[in-house]
């Protein structure tokens, strides 16, 4: 079986950290504005594996503790389909930011 290569970016993840950033699952399931102190790689990955640069989305620190392992139950209340809706959301924003600071 071959094994896909992750897609790596240090200067895309070096970007995101500069970004003044909001919590994307607070911000948009609850409407709360907390900063975010983490940036969470998500997506298409496996148990002690990690996603592609381009799939990170800032988070506050209650959210990034609540979506690793055993804690993700609480994520599975608020709604999971939000909450992954939610980090996309912050991800696309991300993505957008950096592509239009590229073409500068």
């Amino acid at each position: 079986m071959t094994r896909r290569r992750r897609f790596t970016s240090r200067d895309f993840l070096r970007f995101a950290h500069e970004q003044p950033a909001e919590c994307a699952v607070c911000r948009w399931t609850k409407g709360e504005r907390v900063p975010a102190e983490e940036l969470h790689h998500y997506g298409d990955k496996g148990m002690g594996q990690r996603s592609d640069d381009t799939w990170v989305t800032p988070l506050c620190m209650n959210c990034h503790r609540l979506y690793q392992g055993k804690r993700f139950l609480g994520f599975l209340r608020a709604g999971e389909h939000e909450v992954l809706a939610a980090m996309q959301r912050g991800n696309i924003e991300l993505l957008s930011a950096y592509v239009q600071q590229q073409e500068r």
